[in-house]
């Protein structure tokens, strides 16, 4: 499709995806959402918490060891500034934040504010980034798949650990290869809005042909609303519009990924 046309569509997009929402259905008997493009994490209700979990005591012990070797990974890292308190400000990260993985998608300020020490919070946030940024460097030697571990390890790394959503897409060529990753929205603890007209204009300036969308549930429930798959709809309509194809949509609960594509949803 033609740059101006492209254009066009997207300086009119609020009309084009409120248009679209009343023409019947992305896929045969399935209305489209009446609401704004939204993520939500409908699994912080606690009867599908709950379920989720429920049957877990075989894994008792296997968090416990889980737990032991984060402390010892976390109380290493911060050994050589702290070396008579180390334990016991691992103890204290793991207990405020949850795990690792949380503690490492911490803000400096909100770690700094945990131990009582900028350092300390520095070393963290630098060893995050760095591990971020390895794991980034391999997405683009393969095209994109959900069932590919460096994007798995890539988006729980960077999202597995938050207590609020948030929208982020990968943008991708025609061979489905990675171009770039860009965060959308911060929301709250149990929902994001998806800026329709923002992701799609930077497909364009990108010159990206597919978009993975990608938002996290901090419930850690991996399965998605009702709003999540209405938006999903949303989007793909707006796509076809401008030319732009969804590939995918990740949800990211914990080190949990759930694929639209992977679920037959896409």
């Amino acid at each position: 499709m033609d740059r101006p046309v492209r254009v066009e569509i997207l300086a009119n997009m609020d009309s084009f995806v409120a248009t679209s929402r009343h023409r019947g259905a992305f896929r045969a008997g399935t209305r489209v959402a009446d609401c704004a493009p939204r993520l939500c994490d409908h699994a912080n209700r606690t009867d599908r918490h709950s379920d989720h979990h429920a049957g877990r005591g075989d894994l008792d012990t296997s968090a416990q060891v889980s737990f032991r070797r984060q402390h010892a990974a976390l109380a290493d890292m911060v050994r050589a500034l702290e070396p008579d308190s180390a334990d016991a400000l691992a103890s204290r990260l793991l207990a405020q934040f949850g795990s690792l993985t949380a503690v490492l998608t911490e803000t400096s300020e909100a770690l700094a504010a945990a131990t009582g020490s900028q350092v300390v919070a520095g070393v963290l946030s630098t060893a995050k980034n760095i591990v971020v940024e390895s794991l980034l460097a391999d997405l683009p030697k393969t095209p994109f798949s959900p069932a590919n571990q460096d994007v798995v390890r890539y988006v729980t790394a960077i999202m597995g650990g938050l207590t609020h959503e948030e929208a982020h897409a990968f943008f991708l060529d025609g061979q489905l290869r990675f171009l770039r990753h860009e965060v959308f929205a911060y929301g709250s603890e149990n929902r994001a809005d998806f800026p329709v007209r923002m992701i799609f204009r930077r497909a364009v300036q990108i010159g990206a042909t597919q978009l993975v969308l990608i938002h996290n549930h901090p419930s850690g429930v991996p399965e998605p609303s009702e709003s999540d798959i209405k938006v999903t709809r949303d989007i793909c309509f707006v796509g076809q519009a401008v030319g732009i194809g969804i590939h995918d949509h990740l949800i990211v609960a914990g080190s949990h990924v759930f694929s639209f594509r992977a679920a037959g949803l896409l």
